[in-house]
């Protein structure tokens, strides 16, 4: 038998298509997970950051309810100071009064006494018309009511004031309970405020 001629294969061949099959290009998915994490690390950037927008705006907004040419200025006045006596079945008061433009009104101090058998005083902090009431025998609504102590501390809250607007009040010594006995006091209390000028 005769060999095949070469031209025959080639004609198989021919025929017959050739695939080349080529392995996949692995392509790495770094750059992928990268774009995704710089997307969600600008997002979050953009959220701090206008939440820090939100803050400093409430803070400006506080800042503007103030005009720029007021000041605001902490003072104190003495209402109650030094040693005095209370004599029996008597009060001792002094008054005070809170001016215009005044916020964190509050009234501060200590005082002591001594003398007698119950050593006792009744303190009250009353408003001008409370006051009346109170020395009339009627019933008085009272800011501050220490009840019968020989020592306190007073630490209170008073209404601000607006523009045109004054509050006065009453620091007031009770030793009517007492007959026959003298109550000698010492004492230091102030009327502390923020006055705007």
């Amino acid at each position: 038998m005769a060999p095949e001629a070469p031209t025959t294969i080639a004609a198989k061949e021919a025929a017959t298509p050739s695939y080349v099959i080529e392995p996949e290009k692995q392509t790495s998915r770094a750059p992928q997970i990268l774009l995704v994490l710089l997307g969600i690390s600008v997002v979050g950037l953009v959220l701090m950051l206008s939440k820090m927008g939100q803050r400093q705006s409430g803070v400006t907004t506080q800042a503007r309810s103030i005009p720029a040419t007021s000041t605001v200025r902490t003072e104190n006045v003495k209402v109650a100071a030094g040693a005095f006596t209370v004599q029996p079945g008597r009060y001792s008061f002094s008054r005070f009064t809170v001016p215009q433009n005044c916020r964190n009104v509050r009234v501060q101090g200590r005082f002591t006494t001594s003398g007698g058998s119950e050593n006792g005083i009744e303190v009250y902090i009353l408003s001008e018309g409370e006051l009346a009431n109170w020395k009339s025998g009627h019933q008085a609504q009272k800011i501050y009511n220490s009840g019968r102590v020989s020592a306190n501390t007073i630490n209170i809250r008073l209404p601000a004031t607006s523009d045109g607007q004054t509050a006065t009040y009453y620091i007031v010594f009770n030793n009517k309970f007492s007959a026959d006995a003298s109550k000698a006091l010492k004492a230091d209390v102030s009327l502390y405020y923020e006055r705007a000028l």
